[in-house]
Formats: structure tokens, sequence, C-alpha cells
């Protein structure tokens, strides 16, 4: 009996914790809670952003086409703002704040770099247009699934703003495709 009443403690205790995690959160919960995806969700998007404003130095510096020019500099502002939000976010909730991209983006960035002229330009804005366009579902992902609202609102502002990296992406691809560089 003393099991029964033990499992059925249990039970009682699982659906208590399942209904609170349903939609009845309420806000002063939203505001202090982290779900696993909030936690990954912030990391990823802080390594990310390094990821990006070491990538577009890397484009200024050997880069030779206008039009990656332009991206390479607009990553590097958007994205350096980016991470240093998510860093007090990040902070605020006693969590560690990367200092360094994931390693397979550091992987990537030394395969970019190996390359000359064109071969740069054409390689790094088809690494852009994958990346952003990686990032923006990630991004919907977090608006839909996360938890708390601080980071949900780091998502919601940094969506339009990756958008617009996307589109700029493939437009650079474009004129280094196309040869008009």
């Amino acid at each position: 009996m003393k099991a029964f009443v033990t499992g059925a403690a249990a039970i009682a205790a699982l659906l208590a914790v399942a209904g609170s995690a349903g939609g009845s959160r309420t806000a002063a919960t939203r505001a202090t809670t982290l779900n696993a995806l909030d936690v990954t969700s912030l990391s990823t998007s802080m390594q990310g952003d390094l990821f990006e404003v070491i990538g577009g130095k890397l484009a200024l510096s050997q880069s030779s086409s206008p039009a990656v020019k332009k991206l390479a500099a607009r990553l590097i502002l958007d994205h350096s703002k980016a991470y240093k939000e998510s860093a007090t976010v990040a902070k605020a909730f006693h969590l560690d704040v990367p200092l360094v991209p994931t390693p397979s983006e550091r992987w990537e960035l030394r395969a970019v770099s190996s390359f000359e002229g064109n071969d740069f330009d054409r390689a790094y804005t088809s690494l852009e247009v994958a990346d952003h366009t990686q990032d923006i579902l990630e991004t919907k992902s977090e608006i839909k699934r996360g938890w708390n609202e601080s980071i949900r609102r780091l998502a919601v502002l940094d969506l339009p703003m990756l958008k617009m990296h996307l589109a700029m992406s493939v437009g650079a691809s474009k004129a280094v495709n196309s040869g008009s560089r």
C-alpha cells in the first residue's frame, strides 16, 4: 500500500509540474524561469554573434568586393550590439557568457579564411546565407517555445535584424557570383 501511495504521490507531483510548465505560468514566473531552450538559445546566439563579428572583420580584411565589405561592416555593427545585450541578460541570470564562437563556427572561419579573392567572397557570402537561414529558424523556435520573457524579447528584436542580414547576404552572394562584385 505504501508503494501505491508513494507512486500516486509521484504521479500527482509530476502532474503538478507538468501543469505549471504549461500555459498557466504567471508573468512573474515567466520573468524568472528559464527552460533548456532559453539557456541554449541565449548561449548559441551569443556564440553566433561572436562568429559574425570575427567573420565580418575577416571579410573586411580579405574581400575586395564593396557588397561583401558593406555586409561585413553591418554584421560587425549589429552583432556587436546584440552580443552586448544578450550578455547583459545572461549575467542577470548568472549564466556563462561565451567568449568564443562554437568549435564548428571556428572551423568554418578557418576554412573560409583559406580562400582568396573572389573565391573568398563566394565562400563567405555562401556561409552567411546558410548561417542566417539557420539563425532565423532557431530564433523563431525561441520565440515560439521559450519560457523566459527577457530571452524571448531578445529573439523578437533579433529576428528582423537576421532577416535583413539574410537579404544582404543573398544580395552580396549574387553580386560576387555575377562578377559585378
